[in-house]
């Protein structure tokens, strides 16, 4: 006899391609809202992201800074000539501090931008772009190729070491660099130390997730190395072969959330063990995804290279893909452990578990309203 795990009725009149179902699966499930230049009116490309504590989001497109208060978008300092590349916003001191192509500064509440550079030592290196700004214990790093300059509020040092920067990240609490030759560094203020990690050469980290005591190193080729023998580990290096890494963001201690050039995005859950990939085919707006940001609702944010994406990550509700070829309007499902049963205004259709389509049930031609279980036997 079969078992059945749950039933889950739906008595609204929609179609099955806007009908919700629980559970994993590997492809799309989340709802996900995308936004054109169009609709904000500004360029193409957004790189970074900032909230408030009103829960504005701010974003740094390559014409100015954003700002959205969930029902309207504006734009601020716009067309300066230069591109704005990395964002955050100090709740302490209301300041939304910004990179961008050879000047870095922050925001009043009034958008009074005030520049920072002037406070670089006389000795200090030149830069071209701010590609990343943290805020770490009162401390404002400003992240470039060439150095970091580091602002307490009065001054600005510099960080500097040989050869310059490679990348930078932010983990926990903790900012890593990389130098040009591959190696990992820990800063701590104005300390820097060398992280011991076993790592490929010449090869640009862009995240270090910890699991399970140890570190998950992703590389931008799309390689993942772990220092343990770990399936999941295996499959993951699998699914990113090919694929561009853009950057990574650790969504809670088991999620996170992988941005892809050319592959769209992945989010990975470590407790579970699942992979989930999100492309235009599911929904995004571009497949080329240059960052994500959560925000105090747990949603994700997803700068493209072509517009911007919210993803509802955390709802219990996820779509059925138009390809599972569903006809009609729907009515009904039961879920089995072996698959899932479709009422429809055409008949009666299963779908397999791990199958993307469904299968119409020769001889339930017609409307079919309702199904029922009565001693483990469908009705």
């Amino acid at each position: 006899m079969p078992k059945f795990s749950y039933i889950t009725v739906f008595s609204i009149w929609i179609y099955f391609s806007s009908i919700f179902i629980p559970g994993n699966v590997y492809g799309n499930k989340y709802l996900v809202k995308n936004f054109s230049p169009d609709d904000y009116r500004a360029g193409i490309q957004n790189i970074a992201f900032a909230q408030n504590r009103n829960k504005t989001i701010f974003v740094a497109n390559n014409l100015g800074i954003l700002s959205y208060n969930g029902i309207e978008w504006n734009t601020h300092d716009r067309n300066t000539g230069k591109k704005k590349r990395s964002l955050a916003f100090d709740n302490n001191t209301n300041r939304l501090y910004v990179g961008s192509q050879q000047e870095f500064g922050y925001y009043d509440a009034s958008w009074n931008f005030i520049s920072l550079t002037e406070l670089i030592p006389e000795n200090g290196p030149d830069f071209d772009e701010v590609w990343d700004v943290y805020i770490d214990n009162s401390l404002v790093y400003f992240c470039t190729f060439s150095a970091i300059y580091v602002y307490d509020d009065k001054s600005i040092e510099v960080i500097s070491i040989e050869g310059g920067f490679d990348r930078c990240f932010h983990t926990q609490g903790i900012l890593y660099v990389q130098n040009r030759k591959g190696q990992i560094f820990k800063v701590d203020k104005m300390d820097v130390s060398e992280v011991s990690l076993t790592r490929k050469s010449n090869s640009i980290t862009v995240g270090l997730i910890p699991w399970k005591g140890e570190e998950i190193q992703f590389y931008s080729s799309g390689e993942v190395f772990y220092p343990q023998n770990d399936p999941f580990v295996k499959e993951l290096n699998e699914v990113l072969k090919g694929s561009y890494v853009n950057h990574i963001l650790e969504i809670s201690s088991s999620r996170i959330a992988i941005s892809t050039q050319n592959a769209g995005l992945f989010l990975i859950n470590k407790q579970t063990r699942t992979i989930d990939q999100i492309t235009r085919q599911e929904g995004l707006g571009s497949n080329s995804c240059l960052r994500t940001f959560q925000d105090y609702e747990g949603n994700l944010w997803v700068g493209l290279q072509n517009g911007i994406a919210l993803i509802d990550i955390n709802s219990p509700i996820s779509f059925i893909k138009d390809e599972s070829y569903l006809d009609g309007s729907g009515y009904d499902l039961i879920s089995t452990d072996y698959g899932t049963y479709f009422s429809t205004s055409s008949g009666i259709y299963f779908q397999k578990d791990n199958n993307s389509a469904a299968t119409f049930i020769t001889g339930t031609e017609g409307p079919a309203y309702d199904l029922t279980i009565i001693e483990n036997k469908i009705y």
